[in-house]
């Protein structure tokens, strides 16, 4: 199986974790399947889970209508009659249809849907669909059965068929798309496999017996759906074509109501489940997932990034300061010369004595085009590590973007390790409060309680924190952070980082700097950073993470201006809007 097919197991059995782990553990399950790829996903997803050292007390049963089964009644009462009374039997049915039901309706609920099909000869397979459910409810009162009903199912590794293989000619070697007009009217269930698993999973645990499911997730409209396939597509010689056909009734799709108020999850985004599905590889959906997530600016943003890294370097070597790349960047450069092929920042880091020297020289040493940002230069910044910004540009996260008043621009960040005791006790209670200060600074920043173990506190708290100036809370911070500065110790504290998760290490790992090769420059990084490396990404470090990992920061704007067309002339823009700016006064001090 690909790569996607390990992920999409990987994703339904930390759902399995989350939701349901004491329910399903205490099952064993038998799974029957004339679809083989659905089965092997179940099989993958519920190894971990099962006690194999008992008899089966679930069965599940997947009928794949589009495979050719002969006498497929029959072997569904086989199979029933073989169950004892206390067994448990889940059905699943995967089928199409190909026009739309009786009448005006657009949606049909699990009732209406076999009324339909009873009603309409010529409904082939659903009228199968129908007269397998009607060989269960024979069953109903002796044995606890559920069954559920997918639509058009589709994802990785999965053969397309019904409204989703009739859309793609599969006989040509260019791929050939009509677009229909009457395309436009018609809509139809389809439902993408890793939410089929979750969905029968959740069925297991929490529908009720005797029940039916409709169980897709995904209501498309065919036009929509063959112009997002086009997309995907264009690049490889496939070609859209719209004819002018007779407009005909909609196609009716699945209404899930029912199952909705069972479910413990969302559905999986549209287009991703549809990338994950026509991408040859992780690589080709990598790059696609990216250009979507950054609007096709991802490379743009990356070259603002490096040179704004080339600036750091120029000043550092002008100033005898010495820093070294740090976290996901260092990662980047050992692993991949240079970014992480999903990553979206920079990281540097530095011993507290070069980051005194550098936030002192840094600011006035800086190319007009950027700010040096930190608690010191903004009154209105509350970061515990300071940064380098790109003026002009916008690319904040949820969080940054709550705060007008500061410069929101691309960023450098600017870490920095410092000294703590060789004794674990007095290194533990170190990181306890450098953590503590931080969270307090959070909350005072956001005005706001945070959610987990410390929401009462924080909520306790806030009225207090209010009352205080920031600049106690930064002097503390700082004072706390370099406690050990001038005590004579062998181990260092990432404090302003996400690092301090893992603790202390040894000071010796960044004594020795050399240059590596990152994008298309050398830049310094620890001799030892293996060590580094392995303490905080694991000892295979060197191996990319799951492809539902790869992720990048959650960005809630993104503005590069005059950056994204190579412009550097225009007039500059305030912080208060893009209707003022430096010739009438209406703007921020920027430092």
């Amino acid at each position: 199986m690909n790569e996607f097919f390990v992920d999409e197991v990987l994703l339904c059995k930390d759902f399995i974790k989350e939701n349901f782990i004491s329910d399903i553990s205490k099952q064993n399950f038998e799974i029957i399947s004339d679809n083989h790829i659905l089965g092997d996903y179940l099989n993958s997803v519920l190894s971990d889970f099962r006690n194999h050292g008992k008899k089966a007390d679930t069965v599940i049963y997947i009928d794949d209508f589009e495979s050719k089964k002969q006498n497929r009644s029959q072997k569904l009462l086989q199979t029933l009659n073989n169950l004892s009374s206390n067994q448990k039997f889940l059905y699943v049915s995967l089928f199409s249809f190909e026009k739309g039901f009786c009448g005006e309706m657009t949606s049909v609920a699990e009732r209406e849907f076999t009324a339909a099909v009873e009603a309409d000869s010529n409904l082939i397979k659903a009228s199968e669909v129908v007269e397998c459910e009607k060989a269960l409810s024979k069953f109903a009162d002796r044995i606890e059965i559920k069954s559920v009903r997918f639509v058009n199912l589709f994802g990785p590794s999965v053969p397309l068929k019904g409204d989703l293989f009739d859309i793609i000619n599969p006989t040509s070697e260019n791929k050939h798309i009509i677009l229909n007009k009457s395309d436009f009217g018609k809509n139809f269930s389809a439902v993408y496999v890793r939410d089929a698993v979750k969905i029968i999973v959740s069925i297991l645990i929490l529908g009720k017996s005797g029940n039916i499911y409709n169980g897709s997730t995904f209501k498309f409209n065919k036009a929509e759906l063959k112009t997002k396939i086009y997309n995907l597509l264009k690049n490889k010689n496939c070609h859209l074509q719209y004819v002018e056909d007779e407009e005909t009734s909609s196609y009716s799709f699945l209404k899930c109501d029912k199952i909705n108020n069972i479910l413990n999850f969302d559905s999986t985004d549209s287009y991703d489940a549809l990338l994950r599905t026509f991408a040859d590889s992780a690589t080709e959906y990598l790059s696609e997932h990216l250009n979507q997530v950054y609007d096709g600016k991802f490379s743009a943003l990356r070259k603002a990034e490096t040179e704004m890294l080339f600036e750091v370097d120029r000043i550092c070597k002008e100033n005898e300061v010495e820093y070294f790349l740090i976290g996901g960047t260092l990662l980047g450069a050992e692993r991949h010369k240079g970014f992480i092929p999903w990553d979206d920042d920079i990281d540097i880091c530095m011993m507290r004595g070069d980051y005194e020297k550098f936030r002192k020289i840094c600011p006035s040493k800086l190319s007009e085009k950027y700010a040096y940002q930190s608690h010191r230069t903004d009154k209105n910044i509350h970061y515990i590590f300071d940064k380098i910004r790109l003026k002009n540009t916008y690319f904040s996260s949820e969080h940054s973007n709550n705060f007008d008043t500061i410069q929101n621009g691309v960023f450098l960040d600017i870490f920095v390790f410092d000294k703590t005791s060789d004794i674990k006790f007095f290194q533990k209670l170190h990181v306890a409060l450098i953590v503590m200060l931080r969270r307090l600074i959070h909350v005072k920043w956001t005005n706001k309680p945070v959610n987990g173990r410390f929401a009462l506190i924080s909520k306790l708290l806030l009225p207090i924190l209010r009352l205080l100036p920031f600049s106690l809370f930064h002097n503390m911070f700082e004072k706390i952070l370099r406690f050990y500065e001038r005590k004579k110790t062998h181990n260092i504290l990432d404090g302003t980082g996400l690092y301090i998760k893992k603790g202390a290490l040894p000071a010796e790992w960044m004594e020795k700097i050399e240059a590596i090769p990152f994008e298309n420059g050398l830049f310094p990084a620890p001799v030892k950073r293996g060590n580094y490396l392995k303490m905080w990404y694991g000892d295979d470090y060197m191996n990319p993470p799951s492809i539902s990992k790869r992720l990048g920061h959650d960005i809630a704007r993104f503005d590069l201006g005059d950056f994204a067309v190579n412009n550097e002339s225009s007039r500059t823009i305030s912080l208060k809007g893009e209707l003022y700016d430096k010739q009438k006064g209406e703007y921020f001090n920027e430092q």
